[in-house]
């Protein structure tokens, strides 16, 4: 799951225009989340679960 989150949070800063940065909070606090924060300041948590 750990490389999957790390891709996904690649892909937003590579192929889009408006994210500046993505953060990976540690897993003791937030597991499986990324925070993605845009050129404008503005930050989204974004959260990834196996619906398995």
């Amino acid at each position: 799951m750990d490389e999957l989150i790390f891709i996904i949070g690649e892909l937003l800063v590579l192929e889009t225009n408006i994210i500046e940065k993505v953060v990976y909070p540690p897993e003791t606090e937030y597991p499986d989340n990324l925070l993605a924060i845009c050129k404008d300041g503005k930050k989204y948590e974004i959260s990834i679960r196996s619906l398995d």
